[in-house]
């Protein structure tokens, strides 16, 4: 009988803990990361030249879109470096990073992978050291993803808030 009482009592205390415990979130390391989980036959709709690419790209997006507001870290290599006015604050210049496209497969479909990047505010400083062809690391909150379906499939991810190293 005391064994028993013991064993209750120990599960009793690894629940408490459990529940006390909170999950570290997980930061999205690759851009195909997005679309993990997404069913075979949908990859497969994604080739080139696929009748059903248009259908596959929404349900594509779908599952992308399941990513936006998580953290993400991605390596890219600069293909533009621009200034910008956000509509919500027309007298504020923004900066933005365009990743140079890069060609991916996923289960042997190719999928270029676009990412722009905005940079968090007090990043600008850092703006006049970046040139075309760097290779940087990234690190921000994913606010759209969302797959195209046009000649190739194309994996579009907007990162916000982004600092560097």
């Amino acid at each position: 009988m005391k064994y028993l009482t013991f064993i209750a009592a120990a599960g009793i205390a690894m629940s408490v803990n459990s529940q006390g415990a909170e999950e570290k979130p997980v930061t999205i390391q690759e851009p195909l990361a997005v679309l993990d989980g997404l069913s075979r036959d949908v990859i497969k709709d994604l080739r080139s030249g696929s009748n059903k690419m248009m259908d596959a790209a929404g349900e594509a997006s779908k599952k992308a879109a399941e990513s936006e507001g998580k953290q993400a870290t991605f390596k890219i290599v600069i293909g533009n470096v621009d200034p910008f006015q956000a509509a919500e604050a027309p007298t504020v210049t923004r900066y933005k990073i365009g990743g140079r496209v890069e060609m991916e497969r996923l289960s042997g479909v190719n999928i270029s992978v676009h990412i722009l990047a905005v940079l968090a505010i007090d990043q600008h400083p850092k703006v006049e050291k970046l040139k075309k062809g760097d290779k940087i690391t990234i690190t921000g909150r994913i606010g759209n993803a969302e797959v195209l379906g046009r000649t190739n499939a194309e994996l579009h991810l907007d990162v916000k808030d982004v600092k560097l190293p």
